[in-house]
């Protein structure tokens, strides 16, 4: 088992023991007038975490961690997100990790017009999954409302026209749950919160 060991001089926690031994356990990211010269980091760049002498700082890499968020209704705001370094206070000697390097994410609500695109786009696959696709059907229909219409009652020309009477009684069913998203992303407006799943709600079968 790799134990660890803390360099009592810089705080830097390394590997005491296995292949790794006198490593660094965390990555640090170089530093020189404040731009970062190696966003991946590296090893502390002495053995044991000892007091480095480079002409340069160094900030511990801290590893980021992803909040899940959906991204149907959200998405990353790049123009408030980015990898920051956080200096420590107060400032630690030179030779000493100098603070964090830190990556902030901001979510965003996606606006309205995605929002609107997003619903119409599963308004339209749930249609698509509703309608028969068959070829000919409409003709077929026709067909059997004449003969329907003439008195040729057969269980097929009544089943076909009861068929297509539920088909419409449920895409109207899909045409009432477009609306009502529709209805709460106008509510919300650009910025207010939006709770719904769009995937739910739709009919795609009879």
């Amino acid at each position: 088992m790799t134990t660890t060991a803390i360099n009592p001089a810089t705080g830097v926690e390394y590997y005491s023991d296995g292949p790794f031994e006198g490593n660094s356990v965390k990555r640090y990211v170089a530093v020189t007038d404040s731009q970062v010269r190696n966003p991946n980091g590296g090893q502390w760049p002495f053995n044991q975490g000892a007091v480095h002498d480079e002409p340069v700082d160094y900030f511990e890499l801290v590893p980021f961690q992803e909040v899940p968020f959906d991204e149907r209704i959200f998405r990353v705001d790049d123009t408030k997100s980015g990898w920051n370094l956080i200096p420590f206070t107060p400032k630690p000697l030179a030779g000493r990790p100098q603070g964090k390097y830190v990556r902030t994410e901001v979510i965003k609500r996606r606006s309205m017009d995605e929002l609107r695109t997003l619903v119409y786009g599963y308004y339209q696959n749930a249609n698509n999954s509703l309608w028969p696709q068959e070829s000919g059907y409409d003709q077929k229909l026709a067909y059997a409302r004449e003969q329907v219409e003439k008195g040729n009652r057969l269980a097929q020309f009544n089943d076909l026209i009861a068929r297509h009477s539920a088909l419409l009684a449920a895409s109207f069913e899909n045409d009432a749950r477009l609306k009502q998203l529709n209805a709460e992303i106008t509510a919300a407006g650009e910025s207010g919160p939006i709770d719904f799943n769009p995937e739910e709600g739709w009919v795609t079968g009879i």
